[in-house]
């Protein structure tokens, strides 16, 4: 994903020896990843992509978390895909 990884997250500024390393590993490891979320593949956003777990996420996923399973961008667009994919239902079955 080729996005760096802030320190100061985890409590470092810089990292200066390898048990440092291990250590911010370990945090890293840890921590909670947004999930991203799941909507139909016919139903796509200009503000989203598909990761390589093929899971959506937003453009401004805040990927690292603290305490939940999801960012807010991600739980946003979630809701927001699944109204239009609710409109597109709606308006399939009222023209028949």
């Amino acid at each position: 994903m080729n996005k760096e990884i802030d320190t100061l997250k985890f409590g470092l500024e810089k990292v200066y020896s390898i048990a440092e390393l291990e250590e911010l590993l370990k945090t890293f490891d840890s921590t909670n990843i947004c999930n991203g979320f799941k909507v139909d593949d016919d139903i796509l956003s200009q503000k989203t992509f598909i990761d390589l777990a093929s899971t959506q996420k937003h453009f401004m996923c805040q990927y690292i978390l603290e305490g939940s399973k999801k960012c807010e961008h991600c739980t946003r667009a979630e809701r927001s895909l699944n109204r239009q994919k609710l409109i597109f239902k709606k308006e399939y079955y009222f023209n028949f």
